[in-house]
């Protein structure tokens, strides 16, 4: 499989976005090939990194501890795009694990400096349900830990990004932060 861009102006409802770019890998986060799949013109994205909270009380009904549950973390992506050829795509990619870029702001708009988001291995839930006047995706892009460290050189030359520096991704972590 050749890479793809799934970019396309005409499959924009309103006014252009950012892009968010996945590599096909297998569930410990090993790429299956250097094919690129970028995804065009996101309305509006939401990172999230949650922790469930059980508070635990004492015989008299005083909170004493907060107990740590599952983690949960990841992007939520708007797709304004919606042509057949992101629809096709996010149905195979339900089954398949990714890596993921995200290039969170525009070059050097933060002091100067872009913010790049990667994560080594994650799952696609496409959710749809169009409304004739609001024909966007809206995509969650869970991000999940990594079993083992996960090492990738030269991300600028695989991704196109900014970041020049190795990603090293450590057992038990969820994505990295660049800000260059």
């Amino acid at each position: 499989m050749a890479s793809v861009d799934l970019t396309n102006k005409g499959g924009i409802i309103n006014n252009g976005g950012g892009i968010l770019k996945l590599s096909e890998c297998d569930a410990n986060g090993t790429l299956t090939g250097t094919d690129v799949t970028t995804i065009g013109y996101i309305e509006v994205t939401e990172r999230f990194d949650e922790t469930e909270e059980t508070p635990i009380y004492d015989e008299t009904g005083a909170q004493i501890v907060i107990q740590q549950g599952n983690r949960k973390v990841g992007i939520v992506a708007t797709l304004m795009q919606v042509d057949k050829g992101v629809l096709d795509f996010l149905e195979t990619a339900r089954t398949k694990f990714f890596r993921v870029y995200y290039k969170a702001s525009k070059t050097s708009a933060m002091n100067g400096k872009t913010q790049e988001v990667f994560a080594a291995i994650a799952k696609i839930t496409p959710s749809y349900r169009f409304q004739s006047n609001q024909p966007k995706i809206p995509v969650t892009i869970s991000f999940l830990a990594v079993p083992a460290q996960i090492t990738q050189t030269t991300p600028n030359t695989f991704w196109g990004c900014i970041t020049t520096t190795t990603l090293t991704f450590t057992a038990g972590s969820y994505y990295i932060v660049s800000e260059v």
